[in-house]
């Protein structure tokens, strides 16, 4: 495969959100993937639409491994699907394949441990699906991957690259700043800083869901099964918390917007202004000759 080949897939997906900037140790953790699995590498593709009903199966969260995951009895799973298929709209699909193949002589649990959280669902038939990126191994995967020194595709539907709206479009400056965001890995080496907080705050978000969650199944267990309104109880549960973690992801990414773009354009002054002293400091060095010359010139006319 290579970048931007089309190919029709099925198989485990998740919100690219959860793994845009996370090296790929950090994404076998995620995930559930046993240690060194992507060591090789990993190929991340794009879905290219939702799945619709029949195309798809609600898995969970990657804490339980799809070979141990056993649906939950007394819900609507029209209404279930239905939900899912909001929540997968929300942001794109991504779909993650490993360099180095399942191994058949290993055992699932061993190859597929506990994930630490991310919400995962099955596609159990083929859909159109892109190659975004291909990470090599001990690499880290920040979106859309340019080839060529081409220009990244402004009207992406991935809402991390859009084009930010301001007024200073053709200041040399501030568009350094909207490359930044757009490319996304020059974004993180201007400010390190908000990559190990961003990696705390989807952590800490991860710990949450997942407390959630065990909350819920001890819930289930502790009443011997799920009724339809432990079901409702349990979706908006999550739906309340899904809202609480993409309004603390705004708030992040406007913050580190902000304070990178001002990053830019300290840099930018301090860049124009030794400009200037340079450019001072010749024309008195320039200055300086000339009137060597002319008493060189005079002493000779005398």
């Amino acid at each position: 495969m290579n970048v931007g080949d089309k190919i029709e897939m099925k198989g485990f997906v998740t919100s690219e959100k959860f793994l845009l900037h996370q090296t790929l140790p950090e994404i076998e953790r995620r995930l559930g993937f046993q240690e060194g699995r992507l060591s090789e590498g990993a190929i991340f593709l794009i879905a290219e639409r939702v799945p619709q009903k029949g195309e798809f199966e609600t898995r969970g969260y990657s804490q339980v491994a799809g070979h141990k995951y056993v649906p939950l009895e007394g819900y609507n799973k029209d209404v279930l699907l239905t939900k899912a298929q909001e929540a997968m709209s929300e942001d794109r699909l991504i779909k993650v394949i490993p360099k180095k193949e399942h191994n058949p002589n290993i055992h699932y649990d061993i190859q597929y441990p506990p994930g630490s959280g991310v919400p995962q669902w099955e596609v159990t038939s083929k859909i159109p699906f892109k190659v975004e990126s291909i990470v090599e191994g001990g690499g880290k995967y920040v979106g859309q991957q340019i080839q060529n020194n081409e220009a990244p595709n402004q009207n992406s539907s991935n809402p991390n690259t859009k084009k930010m709206d301001n007024n200073n479009d053709n200041d040399p400056r501030i568009s350094k700043f909207m490359k930044a965001q757009e490319t996304k890995s020059e974004r993180v080496e201007l400010n390190p800083e908000f990559d190990k907080q961003r990696k705390e705050m989807f952590d800490r978000q991860w710990s949450e869901k997942t407390k959630l969650t065990n909350d819920q199944v001890a819930e289930i267990k502790g009443q011997g099964g799920q009724t339809p309104e432990m079901a409702a109880k349990f979706r908006d549960q999550q739906k309340a918390l899904d809202t609480k973690h993409e309004t603390e992801i705004k708030e992040f990414d406007k913050r580190e917007q902000a304070e990178t773009k001002s990053k830019i354009q300290q840099q930018a002054n301090t860049e124009q202004q030794r400009s200037g002293e340079t450019s001072k400091n010749q024309q008195s060095q320039s200055e300086v000759k000339t009137a060597n010359t002319q008493s060189q010139d005079d002493g000779q006319k005398r």
